[in-house]
């Protein structure tokens, strides 16, 4: 090989070692962001769950978790409408989102009367 097609070479590997390393590093960093938002969503939950006490309907936790997420100046939708796609095609379903958080963390509440074995791990 010539000497200029080596240093070529050389090159591109260096980029390419280097774009590979801030990609990493924004994953990394998103996956830190991610963490903490979910550490403050599942402190919310708690602090709700803690006010409200058991027994209620889903809807009351998912207004008051709604409210207290609002307050934290976080991006909140409620009942986002999320359609279904197979085969390339869109079905409009009527599947809803109960709370997506900025646009990336999905929140189903759930209500149960009691905790069975299949909510145990």
């Amino acid at each position: 090989m010539s000497q200029k097609y080596e240093k070529l070479i050389e090159l591109l590997r260096k980029f390419n070692h280097r774009e590979m390393q801030e990609y990493n590093h924004r994953d990394t960093q998103r996956k830190m962001e991610d963490n903490k938002l979910t550490g403050i969503i599942i402190g919310l939950a708690m602090d709700v769950h803690n006010a409200l006490g058991p027994g209620l309907l889903e809807s009351a936790y998912k207004e008051r978790l709604f409210y207290k997420l609002v307050q934290t100046i976080l991006l909140v939708e409620k009942e986002r409408a999320m359609p279904l796609i197979f085969e390339g095609v869109k079905l409009e379903c009527g599947y809803r989102i109960d709370l997506l958080v900025e646009n990336r963390i999905v929140i189903e509440v759930k209500s149960v009367e009691a905790l069975t074995d299949i909510y145990l791990a």
